[in-house]
């Protein structure tokens, strides 16, 4: 398990990519997305605000995220169905790029994108097929997600609440992760820690949620916009009595190990 770090936390994934990330906040990279593809293993993609590093994952995917990056175009998210193969969606501030997903998924991205409503993230349930969720600057859609997981965000929507990713662990069923713009989150039955970690974090006070990874295995890795070289925590006080969010938190981590 990796340091107490407000802006990342992660939970058994692999050693490799767990030092990418570490070497990327060491240089000052904002991490925005971080995906796992479905066959497991040391297979994965860390996306920041000045480039990525994949490892395992699809050739053409890892080509086509290079030539959007040469082509001046901020990689913001990569996502992969549960099909495994050579089936990818890559997200610049641009545009996207799909392989291989649901017909009805990308064309739904290509309608959000022509009507000038930018797509942010897509994921898809480990239940495969026509399954997914589209989220844009403003809005979102859904086709075969659990219905609580619907309704949760219709809920935040209704409210004003921007959603901006939605995560689903492997094991299925009515399982997944609502992250919204303003440090929002609802969860339903995730992995064991993860939610009170993304609660110590976004209690934190030095950055909000962003999105979670899920690895096949079961481990995984929360995102939050704090600052990449980690910001001292500020010190709590409450009915006169001040206490510290890292003693807080290397109680929380005791807990986990």
């Amino acid at each position: 398990m990796t340091p107490w770090n407000p802006a990342i936390f992660s939970k058994n994934i692999p050693k490799e990519c767990q030092d990418r990330i570490a070497g990327f906040q060491q240089e000052g990279h904002k991490i925005l997305c971080i995906a796992f593809p479905a066959e497991g293993g040391n297979r994965w993609s860390v996306i920041t605000n000045k480039g990525f590093f994949n490892r395992g994952i699809p050739d053409e995917c890892h080509d086509k995220m290079r030539e959007f990056h040469k082509a001046g175009e901020k990689v913001i998210w990569v996502a992969f169905p549960p099909a495994g193969g050579n089936r990818w969606s890559v997200i610049t501030d641009k545009g996207f790029f799909n392989r291989n997903i649901p017909d009805e998924c990308h064309n739904k991205m290509q309608e959000f994108h022509k009507a000038g409503n930018r797509v942010v993230s897509v994921s898809f349930p480990p239940a495969g097929g026509n399954r997914w969720s589209v989220i844009t600057a403003s809005t979102f859609f859904n086709r075969g997600i659990p219905d609580e997981c619907h309704d949760k965000m219709r809920e935040f929507h209704q409210k004003g609440e921007k959603i901006v990713s939605v995560g689903f662990p492997s094991v299925g069923g009515t399982r997944y992760t609502i992250i919204t713009r303003n440090g929002g989150f609802f969860n339903r039955n995730s992995p064991g820690g993860c939610h009170r970690v993304m609660r110590a974090m976004s209690n934190s006070g030095v950055g909000q949620l962003a999105m979670v990874g899920f690895h096949p295995s079961g481990a995984y890795v929360i995102v939050s916009d704090a600052d990449p070289a980690g910001k001292p925590q500020p010190a709590l006080t409450s009915n006169g009595k001040t206490f510290s969010i890292d003693d807080y938190a290397a109680n929380l981590k005791a807990q986990l190990d």
